[in-house]
């Protein structure tokens, strides 16, 4: 992992996988409840896992930014395997009833096979993830579920 000068250091218990675009970045957030933040391409879903259970031993839930599949590719292997997945509000619901334009994975060549969310997260909702209390913050814009935490 690299940093610009003068970037403060991500906190050691942070696991974080910066990935090559188109992907996205994962984060891994290890301890009581071992959180995984993004999951990647689908194509990389078998890689994603291998590096999660890794780092954490294994996974206890799946919280997505959002719903684009460069995002979420690696929900379904997960929740197979026993992770919870949690998305903003209110893509949960519509990616549960696998609306159109969820997972917005054609122009891609990346279809993610259906999943659903378990935990549908709002604004100011407290989370523990890994071993410490993150608050859910709404972002709409860029997809109308998208978060920050």
């Amino acid at each position: 992992m690299s940093r610009q000068p003068g970037t403060p250091a991500l906190p050691a218990w942070l696991t974080w996988w910066q990935r090559p675009l188109p992907d996205a970045n994962t984060l891994l957030l290890p301890g009581r409840q071992p959180t995984l933040v993004d999951t990647g391409f689908v194509g990389h879903a078998n890689e994603t896992a291998a590096w999660a259970y890794a780092h954490a031993g294994t996974v206890d839930l799946v919280v997505n930014t959002h719903w684009h599949s460069d995002h979420v590719g690696g929900n379904p292997l997960l929740q197979a395997q026993g992770a919870a997945i949690a998305a903003g509000t209110p893509e949960a619901d519509a990616i549960t009833r696998r609306d159109p334009g969820c997972c917005a994975a054609e122009y891609l060549d990346q279809p993610v096979a259906p999943y659903t969310v378990g935990l549908a997260l709002d604004d100011g909702q407290l989370l523990c993830l890994g071993d410490a209390d993150w608050e859910v913050v709404r972002t709409p814009g860029h997809t109308p579920g998208h978060l920050a935490l």
